[in-house]
């Protein structure tokens, strides 16, 4: 798998896990979250030195915002979209 697939399919992963959490009624999660669970999914134990570069790809590619502590949180646009659209989406922004 390529370098490019596997960021993809990371911030899929983030992003969905963000969607739920904001569901629950949390807003903003810390890089340390986001690390652990998609860490989790790869079988690796993570921490915000594994989320953090996937929360500031989120960001960069418009699907996130960051707070002035650090966190992050799914932009209002994605908060309610089908994650097989935005996975698909994903793919082809690549």
């Amino acid at each position: 798998m390529n370098n490019m697939v596997r960021k993809k399919q990371k911030m899929y992963h983030a992003l969905e896990y963000m969607q739920k959490l904001h569901n629950q009624g949390r807003e903003y999660i810390s890089p340390t979250e986001v690390g652990r669970h998609v860490g989790e999914i790869y079988g690796i134990i993570a921490h915000s030195s594994y989320g953090s570069p996937i929360c500031k790809n989120l960001v960069n590619e418009g699907y996130a915002e960051r707070d002035s502590s650090g966190k992050y949180q799914i932009i209002e646009r994605l908060r309610n979209v089908d994650f097989l659209t935005l996975r698909i989406d994903l793919r082809q922004s690549s």
